[in-house]
């Protein structure tokens, strides 16, 4: 993947999709590390959301002529359940999911 075709990075760190207050700590807490290194990495700006928000994403996407949304890792549990959930929103809105 180019790292340089990435127009901006949306980091979704919702407490309701971890399992437990553990989990979602030690994901926050590296998020703190990981954050400014990701920025640096592929010099996009970065999009912080601590829900999902749907009316502002997709209204973020289309406004940034966003057409594909690209996921880190193939999700798992709660983050896969959400992913289902949000996919025709995603798809009515013309941006592809890539997992």
């Amino acid at each position: 993947m180019e790292k340089d075709r990435f127009e901006k990075i949306y980091i979704l760190n919702d407490p309701s999709l971890f399992w437990g207050k553990g989990a979602f700590d030690f994901i926050s807490s590296s998020l703190e590390d990981l954050v400014p290194l990701i920025e640096d990495l592929f010099k996009a700006p970065i999009v912080r959301m601590s829900a999902f928000e749907a009316d502002f994403l997709i209204e973020d996407l289309k406004q940034n002529n966003i057409k594909q949304i690209v996921t880190p890792y193939a999700p798992q549990g709660l983050v896969a359940s959400w992913i289902d959930k949000q996919r025709n929103l995603i798809d009515s809105a013309g941006v592809s999911l890539v997992i």
